[in-house]
């Protein structure tokens, strides 16, 4: 798996679809089994306001990278069967495969997904 340095003038792309930096986790919420390691996490809707969740000029070392997404249908479905709840979402672990640096300075990252993923599921 590779780190990433993320700077808030970066763009990123999950197979050619733009998604956006929501913030690092530190190691609470969606990303609490990975306690002192910082994880980029991604999402498909930009955040209000164009807000970055980075200072101007910051350089943020993560050690992974994840998907906050919605579970689509297929998967919907195939967690109902297995588990006693409804998915309300997905952390899916994505990793960088290229790193695109412009002479303007600007900086594109591109990911694939890894195809691991969790559920998480309010129960009754």
């Amino acid at each position: 798996m590779q780190s990433i340095y993320l700077v808030s003038t970066d763009e990123f792309y999950l197979e050619n679809e733009k998604i956006y930096l929501l913030g690092i986790s530190k190691g609470i919420g969606t990303c609490s089994d990975l306690h002192g390691i910082d994880v980029a996490v991604f999402g498909h809707i930009e955040p209000k306001d164009n807000r970055i969740p980075l200072k101007p000029n910051a350089r943020i070392f993560c050690a992974w990278s994840a998907l906050l997404r919605k579970p689509i249908e297929e998967e919907f479905q195939n967690e109902l069967k297995d588990k006693s709840g409804i998915p309300h979402l997905v952390v899916e672990l994505i990793e960088p495969i290229l790193l695109i640096e412009k002479k303007d300075g600007k900086r594109i990252y591109h990911f694939k997904s890894t195809k691991k993923k969790e559920f998480y599921v309010n129960t009754i």
